[in-house]
């Protein structure tokens, strides 16, 4: 997704804004795996949202 997403965009990923990011992940049409913890950035886009916060590797 990154690549597809760079050669979109003439800036780097990182300076763009959070509402940019949203509007790239909206408009994207395949699988999307987010790693956030800004709720506001995920909220409106995830159809699925999984909280890892109580996972255990033991």
């Amino acid at each position: 997704m990154v690549t597809a997403l760079r050669k979109r965009l003439s800036v780097p990923l990182l300076l763009i804004n959070l509402r940019s990011y949203v509007t790239i992940v909206k408009d994207f049409k395949g699988t999307v795996l987010i790693v956030s913890h800004e709720p506001e950035f995920y909220m409106d886009i995830a159809d699925n949202i999984w909280n890892i916060e109580e996972w255990s590797t033991r």
